[in-house]
């Protein structure tokens, strides 16, 4: 099956997950408009293929999938080396195929609404000692949930 083809088929599972399980169009985080922002800025990465600039996004260490055992990504080298893993097809398109709107967070941080078979992604503010902004930090990616 080509690419293009699996991607439309995941883009129509997400569509459909998203139809039957119901959206969360608002998060009880005041917070929310600052999250979308971050993941419109990662989405854009993920669509340019930026490794590089992805790997400056994640708060380390981040949890994720390697092999289909959930490990912790140390740092940016190992980040960049196991990056084909960590944003295999399935969750790659599942994040391109969302928009902000499917952003929404809790008290664990934010994620999307894309359907839970496909992957996982968190994400939150972190704020350095003294600082008043926030910077938003991927979290986790968990694949083939």
């Amino acid at each position: 099956m080509s690419r293009l083809i699996r991607c439309l088929v995941l883009m129509g599972f997400v569509v459909f997950s998203r139809v039957s399980i119901g959206q969360h169009t608002n998060s009880d985080r005041p917070d929310t408009p600052q999250a979308r922002m971050f993941f419109n800025r990662l989405q854009q990465m993920l669509r340019t293929d930026d490794r590089k600039g992805l790997a400056t996004l994640v708060e380390y260490p981040m949890l994720t999938t390697l092999d289909g055992k959930k490990t912790r990504i140390q740092n940016r080298t190992a980040f960049i080396n196991h990056f084909d893993e960590i944003f295999d097809k399935g969750i790659r398109c599942a994040i391109l195929a969302s928009t902000d709107k499917d952003v929404w967070g809790n008290s664990h941080g934010f994620t999307l609404e894309y359907g839970g078979t496909i992957g996982t992604i968190w994400f939150d503010g972190f704020r350095a000692v003294n600082d008043a902004d926030y910077t938003y930090r991927l979290m986790t990616v968990i694949t083939g949930l």
